[in-house]
């Protein structure tokens, strides 16, 4: 038996986020993912994010929930990740 695979062509999208992820901006950073996850694979890339409020780790743990990776998260943001998801356990 022969099993022959031709790699297939494959995009990554980088989106950067940078600054302050809030409220306000939250949708139209939701919008702006779900376009390019429709076309590519997608990372965010989350050097430059300075802070996010409550709805902003919403979005970046809904976006970690459904595979889109998170890379260069500053100690700020992965705490606050981690403590959002350690406060939406049940106990």
């Amino acid at each position: 038996m022969l099993r022959i695979t031709q790699p297939v062509p494959m995009t990554v999208v980088s989106i950067g986020f940078e600054g302050k992820l809030l409220g306000p901006w939250v949708d139209e950073a939701r919008q702006l993912v779900a376009a390019a996850v429709a076309n590519d694979r997608v990372c965010l890339n989350l050097q430059g994010l300075t802070f996010a409020d409550a709805p902003g780790i919403q979005l970046l743990r809904r976006l970690r929930r459904e595979g889109i990776p998170l890379i260069c998260c500053s100690p700020l943001i992965e705490g606050l990740l981690a403590s959002s998801e350690l406060a939406a356990r049940p106990d």
